[in-house]
């Protein structure tokens, strides 16, 4: 089942963006949502603030995990960074990527833009009542419902990362363990 909407270019559109992914999933755990909402919150504010267009926002939940899309008409190429802590901006992608269970960026059709998405898996109890709320408010059946288009590009497979236990020079290792979005606020 798959729901979309098309925002404006504005910062008001962020968390717009981020209540209308939430209100989605009534079911599904409080930190899941949070860890939602603040990707989600770091993809809009990209489309507003580095492309300086609209953008649109796909949701598509599919055999127990979410996918969330987000796309813009800008000229640019989202590119995850590796900041210094000094530097006050730069690490949104990071978090996606981090708390993503997979991550990617495929570039638009025609005209430019680029579509960032993540999926993250959901427990079994949640799935079910998700689907129902997507399929409810996009008026289709899950029997029906068109599959969010292939072709991530930029190498990535759309499979799920395997777990890394070293996240790289100078940040600790995770154990195992996916970032929650408290514990990003605290890091940034």
């Amino acid at each position: 089942m798959i729901e979309r909407r098309a925002f404006t270019g504005d910062t008001s559109a962020v968390p717009e963006a981020r209540r209308y992914v939430v209100e989605l999933l009534p079911t599904v755990s409080h930190e899941r949502r949070q860890e939602i909402a603040l990707m989600v919150s770091e993809l809009a504010t990209n489309c507003v603030r580095h492309a300086a267009t609209g953008f649109t926002v796909t949701v598509q939940v599919d055999d127990g995990s979410l996918r969330v899309e987000v796309a813009d008409d800008g000229t640019g190429r989202p590119r995850v960074k590796s900041p210094e802590p000094t530097e006050l901006s730069g690490r949104g992608l990071r978090i996606v990527q981090d708390l993503a269970d997979s991550f990617g960026i495929r570039d638009g059709h025609g005209a430019g833009g680029s579509t960032v998405w993540f999926v993250v898996r959901l427990d079994d109890g949640s799935i079910a009542d998700v689907a129902r709320t997507v399929g409810a408010s996009s008026g289709q059946d899950a029997a029906t419902s068109p599959a969010v288009g292939g072709g991530d590009g930029a190498g990535s497979t759309g499979r799920p990362r395997p777990r890394r236990r070293d996240r790289g020079p100078g940040r600790p290792p995770t154990g195992g363990r996916r970032p929650s979005a408290r514990s990003w606020a605290q890091r940034v």
